[in-house]
């Protein structure tokens, strides 16, 4: 499934309403992994923002960190107090959920006057894209 929310700024309202009207369904599912992708179209370096639970491993970051290891894209991980992501609503009702994002110097103009197309770069979303395309692989 592919789900594309709107309204993470006010709230995390797309990805919190599917949660809401899905949750059913979504717990049925055998195996349930999610992929946010969150301002990764710059140039920088591949972050990810989890969960925060150190109690449960988590099988996607896992997954995550090896095929970083094994493309040698450096990953790091992020935390911005505050900061609102879609993957939080899935986390919230306990699914493996993890946010993409990349932190370059772009990163510091976005949602401000001086954000514009001109701060995109392929390699962002090259690195993300090819990352994010292995893991799928790992888990099909």
């Amino acid at each position: 499934t592919i789900l594309i929310p709107s309204a993470e700024e006010m709230g995390l309202m797309g990805a919190a309403a599917y949660v809401q009207h899905h949750l059913a369904s979504l717990r049925d599912e055998k195996e349930l992994y999610v992929l946010n992708f969150d301002s990764v179209g710059i140039e920088g370096r591949l972050c990810y923002v989890d969960a925060n639970n150190k109690h449960k491993p988590s099988r996607l970051l896992s997954l995550i960190k090896q095929t970083c290891k094994e493309t040698n894209i450096p990953l790091s991980h992020f935390s911005l107090i505050g900061a609102l992501m879609d993957h939080i609503p899935f986390a919230r009702a306990g699914f493996e959920a993890i946010s993409f994002t990349v932190s370059g110097k772009a990163s510091w103009w976005i949602h401000t006057q001086h954000d514009s197309v001109e701060q995109l770069h392929p390699k962002g979303f090259a690195e993300v894209g090819s990352v994010a395309m292995r893991v799928i692989e790992k888990i099909a």
